[in-house]
């Protein structure tokens, strides 16, 4: 999701989302309505601009390391998706 702001006093509609004037709100599948000719003639206006999150979502822990373990008994550790 891209958070967009609404420059204007007048509500404006991206895709589903509702944005009221002079508020921001986060827009699903940006990626795909920036594109569209009504979301680039708004943007070419500076009726609406994407902005940065305030907060923005913390990173997925990498997953961890399909390695095997060694044990001191010479038997691997697997986890019971491996078998």
């Amino acid at each position: 999701m891209t958070n967009i702001r609404n420059n204007t006093e007048a509500s404006i509609r991206i895709g589903a989302t509702n944005i009221r004037g002079g508020a921001t709100a986060k827009v699903e599948r940006w990626d795909i309505h920036q594109h569209n000719d009504h979301v680039i003639s708004l943007l070419a206006a500076k009726a609406v601009e994407v902005v940065e999150d305030e907060h923005p979502e913390p990173k997925k822990a990498e997953p961890k390391s399909k390695a095997k373990k060694d044990t001191a008994d010479g038997v691997y550790l697997t986890d019971a998706g491996d078998v």
